[in-house]
C-alpha cells in the first residue's frame, strides 16, 4: 500500500491537494504513462498489419519502446513541475512545503498497487519464452510489465473506483485545468520566472505559451475589456481597456491574500532604447555611476532626446484630448436603446485608455528630464541645495489651440488603434473556433459540467467581443482617413 512520486507540498496547496477518491494515484500521469504506451504500440501493431509488416512480437516490442520513451518523458515533466510547484508556492506564501517523496505508505489501497501488482505479474508470465514468441530479450519483458502494469491500473479502476463513472478522471481534469490558471499566473510574473532554471522555463513555455483554448476559457477577453480589478474573474463586457498596461498589470499581480486590498496599476510601455541614458537600466536610475564619470555629451545628448519625445508626446495627448469632448457630446444626445450609443461608448473608451497610457509616458519622461537637468547642475558641482529645490515639470505645455486639427498627422494612435483592431479579430476568430470545437464535442457527449460553464459563459460575452472589434474598426477607418487628409494637404 504505496504511493508513488508523492509531491512536494503534498494537501498543502490547491496544485497539490488531490481528492478522496479512493484509488487515487500521487501522480496521475506516471500510473497513465504504460497504458499511453499500450495504446500507441496498439496502433502500431494495427498499422503494420494494414501494410502487412507486422510480425509476432510487434506489439510487445513497440510496447518495450514506447513505454521507455513516454516514461522518460513523464519523468521529466514529473521533475519540472516540482520546480514549478516550489514557484507558484513561493508567489502564495508557502515557504516550507513538505519535501518531495519517491514512495509513501498509505492505510489504503491505490492506483499504484494495482499497477505494480500488474507489472510483477507480468514480469513472471515474461519469464516463460514460450508464452511470447517473435519478442525476446529484454523487450519481451519489458513490453509485458508494461502492458501488466497498464491493465493492472484499468482493471482496479474499473473495478474498484468510487463514485459516478469517470469521476476521477473528471475531477483530474478540474485539477489539470487549475494547474494551468496557476502556471499562467507563474509566466506573467517576471522576477517568479526569471528565478526558474532553463528547463523550467522550458517546461512552462510548454505548459501554457501554446494553449490557446486555456487562455480564452480562462481570459478570453484580456485587453480588450475595461480596467479591472486584479482580483477580478470576469472582465467583459466592460469595453475597452488598455492593453499594454493591462497585460504589463497582469505580470505584477500575486494571488490576492484573505482580506487583502484590490489594487490597479496603471503602467505605461515604453521603447527599450526610448529611456537608454548613462547608469540607467530598464528606464530605472542604478547609481552605480559617480557624477565626475558621467559624460557630459552623452547626457545632453539625452535630454535633448527626451526634450523632443516629450514635445511629440504632448501633441498625442493633446489631440486625443480634443478628440474626446465632441464624440462625448455625440453619445450624450443619443437615446439609451440607439445601437450607436454603444459604438460611440466603446470608442470613447478606447481614445481615453490611450490618452491614460499617453499622460503616464508624460509623467515618466518628465521624471527622466528632470533627472537628467540635475545630473548635469551635480557634473558642473552646483550647489546641492540649489539641486534639491529644482522642480519637477508639470502639465501645462499642451500647445495653444492654433490649427492642430489640420496640421497634425496622428500616425502613433492610428497605429495603437490598429494594434487593438488586430488583437480584437484574432480573439474573436479564437472564441468562435474554440466554441465550434466545444459543439462538436457536446454533440458527441464528450462534456461536462465545468467545461460547460466555462463555455456558456463565454458565448454569453461573444457579442460584447463583436461589438469592441466594431468599434474599433470603425474607429480606425476615422483616423486612417484624417492621415490620408492630411498626407494630401502636405504633398506627400
Amino acid at each position: 500500500m504505496v504511493r508513488l512520486c508523492v509531491p512536494a507540498g503534498d494537501d498543502q496547496h490547491a496544485l497539490t491537494r488531490k481528492p478522496r477518491l479512493g484509488f487515487s494515484a500521487a501522480e496521475p500521469s506516471l500510473i497513465d504513462s504504460p497504458f499511453r504506451a499500450c495504446l500507441l504500440a496498439t496502433g502500431v501493431t494495427a498499422f503494420s498489419s494494414i501494410l502487412g509488416l507486422a510480425r509476432p512480437g510487434t506489439f510487445l516490442r513497440s510496447a518495450a519502446f514506447l513505454g521507455i520513451l513516454d516514461g522518460a518523458v513523464t519523468a521529466c515533466d514529473i521533475y519540472g513541475r516540482q520546480e514549478l510547484n516550489r514557484a507558484v508556492f513561493k508567489l502564495d506564501g508557502l515557504d516550507n512545503p513538505k519535501p518531495f517523496k519517491l514512495w509513501e505508505r498509505t492505510k489504503q489501497w491505490t492506483l499504484e498497487d494495482a499497477s505494480l501488482f500488474g507489472g510483477a505479474t507480468g514480469l513472471l508470465i515474461a519469464s516463460n519464452p514460450r508464452l511470447f514468441p517473435g519478442a525476446t530479450g529484454i523487450s519481451r519483458f519489458v513490453g509485458v510489465t508494461i502492458a501488466g502494469c497498464a491493465i493492472g491500473a484499468k482493471t482496479a479502476e474499473w473495478a474498484f473506483g468510487r463514485g459516478a463513472p469517470h469521476q476521477a478522471k473528471r475531477v483530474e481534469w478540474v485539477l489539470a485545468m487549475q494547474r494551468q490558471a496557476h502556471y499562467q499566473r507563474l509566466s506573467q510574473d517576471e522576477e517568479a520566472k526569471a528565478s526558474l532554471s532553463r528547463f523550467g522555463q522550458a517546461l512552462l513555455m510548454s505548459y501554457t505559451g501554446d494553449s490557446t483554448l486555456m487562455k480564452i476559457l480562462s481570459k478570453p477577453f484580456g485587453g480588450l475589456s475595461g480596467t479591472a480589478n486584479p482580483g477580478s474573474g470576469h472582465v467583459v463586457g466592460q469595453g475597452h481597456g488598455h492593453n499594454d498596461a493591462h497585460i504589463e498589470a497582469m505580470r505584477q499581480m500575486k494571488i490576492q491574500q484573505a482580506h487583502a486590498k484590490q489594487t490597479v496599476l496603471m503602467l505605461a510601455e515604453f521603447e527599450k532604447d526610448e529611456l537608454a541614458a548613462p547608469d540607467y537600466d530598464g528606464g530605472h536610475r542604478q547609481y552605480r555611476m559617480d557624477a565626475a564619470d558621467t559624460d557630459l555629451e552623452a547626457l545632453q545628448e539625452h535630454l535633448e532626446h527626451l526634450n523632443k519625445l516629450r514635445a511629440e508626446e504632448v501633441k498625442e495627448l493633446a489631440f486625443v484630448w480634443r478628440e474626446l469632448a465632441p464624440k462625448e457630446h455625440k453619445m450624450h444626445q443619443l437615446p439609451q436603446e440607439d445601437p450607436e450609443k454603444d459604438l460611440v461608448r466603446r470608442e470613447l473608451q478606447l481614445l481615453n485608455s490611450i490618452a491614460t497610457h499617453t499622460s503616464v509616458r508624460l509623467a515618466v519622461i518628465g521624471y527622466a528630464q528632470a533627472d537628467a537637468r540635475k545630473r548635469l547642475a551635480q557634473i558642473r558641482n552646483e550647489d546641492p541645495a540649489t539641486i534639491s529645490k529644482m522642480p519637477l515639470p508639470v502639465m501645462d505645455e499642451l500647445p495653444p489651440d492654433s490649427d492642430l486639427n489640420e496640421s497634425y498627422v496622428p500616425q502613433k494612435i492610428a497605429a495603437r488603434i490598429r494594434k487593438r483592431w488586430e488583437d480584437a479579430r484574432t480573439d474573436a476568430a479564437q472564441v468562435e473556433h474554440v466554441l465550434a470545437q466545444f459543439d462538436e464535442l457536446k454533440a458527441q457527449g464528450m462534456t461536462h459540467g465545468h467545461a460547460n460553464e466555462q463555455a456558456e459563459a463565454l458565448r454569453e460575452n461573444q457579442t460584447q467581443l463583436k461589438q469592441n472589434v466594431i468599434a474599433t474598426e470603425r474607429l480606425l477607418k476615422e483616423f486612417e482617413e484624417r492621415i490620408s487628409k492630411a498626407d494630401a494637404g502636405t504633398g506627400r
